[in-house]
């Protein structure tokens, strides 16, 4: 019999979406007219209710269109060559003017569609492309299109010895936000979003003075790391005004994570769960600490290449003692990140 992997990796199975047509009645089936005859008519009688001038004619900033479960074909970003799909919910909207009373909803999903069989360097090309053509196709004003994504990829978690490898599928969030303000002219921020797990250093402090105050050795005592509670945290990194570049250095940006919080890792034998909990309860950590570290470590791997960018760091707690969430945000130029101390 032959296994699932075995038959994915002997068949040409196509990375672009299926193609199904719903088998219904045509329109001059159902009127006895042609759809053509229709809309040359509205045109013609200024009928076309997008294009009419509205009641107030006041400009509008934005109108647009969210939509989930949108395809998006983009080169692996851990560097194998391939291109990989990730799975993007996407905002997509544009400026109306004041003499036109809405946009053409049809033309955003027309885009979206078509851009499916097409493979594109990064999200951030991809909400290039989106938002020049919404620019272009509704009425030539300013456009923003945020695109988030979760990319899957696989990790080898190496065993005690050979026959224990096994392999952890994980996620990491893609985010891309185009920003068209004219003709060839935009702004761009890109990002990464993860999980990853905090211990509270408060208790840690709290019960060594306990054992100190009521035993007076510590040493005898002392198991260290010592106990305290943990929680799960969620923790966005951005690059603000990316300045034309089409990707940013994914892996390294996360090497440089790895190095001062600890993320956490779907497939853990307990060696691995030993090794995570251990390091987290060793270097324990408030929320504003993971932000600080991030942003110093993130900045060391992304000031050549964007010297003139900012970082944004968001990270929320999600808290195991309490019946609330903490967040903290920290945002500054990457120039200033680079050289705090």
């Amino acid at each position: 019999m032959v296994g699932l992997t075995t038959f994915c990796e002997k068949k040409n199975m196509s990375k672009y979406l299926p193609r199904f047509n719903r088998n219904w009645a045509g329109f001059s089936e159902v009127f006895g007219v042609s759809s053509a005859e229709v809309i040359t008519s509205m045109n013609n009688a200024d009928d076309d209710i997008p294009e009419q001038e509205p009641k107030y004619k006041i400009s509008l900033n934005s109108v647009g269109v969210t939509r989930n479960n949108i395809p998006v074909q983009i080169l692996d970003p851990f560097g194998s060559g391939e291109f990989v799909q990730v799975n993007c919910s996407i905002v997509a909207e544009t400026a109306v003017p004041y003499y036109k009373r809405g946009i053409h909803m049809s033309r955003i999903g027309d885009i979206l569609a078509k851009l499916t069989q097409r493979e594109f360097v990064s999200l951030q090309e991809y909400s290039l492309n989106v938002a020049n053509l919404l620019t272009d196709l509704e009425y030539g004003g300013s456009s923003k299109v945020e695109v988030k994504g979760e990319l899957s990829y696989l990790e080898q978690v190496e065993g005690w010895n050979p026959e224990k490898n096994k392999s952890s599928l994980e996620h990491i969030g893609l985010t891309a936000t185009t920003y068209t303000k004219g003709e060839k002219d935009y702004i761009q921020d890109a990002g990464i979003e993860f999980s990853n797990i905090t211990a509270c250093p408060c208790v840690q402090s709290t019960y060594r003075h306990t054992l100190l105050q009521s035993i007076g050795e510590l040493e005898k005592h002392l198991i260290n790391p010592l106990i305290t509670h943990s929680q799960r945290c969620r923790t966005k990194v951005e690059i603000l005004n990316i300045h034309g570049q089409l990707n940013i250095p994914i892996p390294e940006i996360l090497n440089q994570i790895d190095m001062g919080i600890v993320r956490v890792q779907n497939t853990l034998p307990r060696e691995y769960e030993l090794l995570m909990v251990y390091k987290a309860h060793k270097y324990p950590q408030f929320i504003e600490d993971v932000v600080r570290e991030i942003a110093i470590k993130v900045s060391q791997v992304t000031l050549e290449n964007f010297p003139t960018s900012s970082l944004k760091v968001t990270s929320q707690s999600i808290e195991s003692i309490h019946d609330f969430n903490i967040q903290a945000l920290l945002e500054d130029s990457i120039q200033n990140f680079s050289t705090a101390s």
